[in-house]
């Protein structure tokens, strides 16, 4: 007797059918979290380094990113930065 717990597995076509559906929610919902680290070598030009997850730790702003994305981006003369939103000033 076939168990009743048992799932039906989705097929290739129903997969990728579900990422494009989800896709472009999924990126409209981390946009905002998402920004990108900057070395910056005077005050009007500056170097991406990496990406970086803005988030909330312990009640206080954060950063999760690799280290040598912060460490690159300190070497810099005038520091680092860090993106806003598209299009916008660091």
């Amino acid at each position: 007797m076939p168990s009743t717990t048992e799932s039906r597995g989705l097929s290739l076509q129903e997969k990728e059918a579900f990422v494009r559906g989800a896709l472009y929610a999924m990126a409209q919902h981390t946009f905002g979290f998402i920004c990108s680290v900057i070395g910056v070598s005077d005050p009007t030009m500056g170097r991406h380094y990496g990406s970086a997850l803005r988030c909330k730790l312990n009640g206080q702003r954060a950063l999760l990113t690799a280290l040598h994305v912060i460490e690159g981006a300190k070497k810099e003369p005038s520091g680092l930065s860090i993106s806003t939103g598209y299009g916008e000033s660091p």
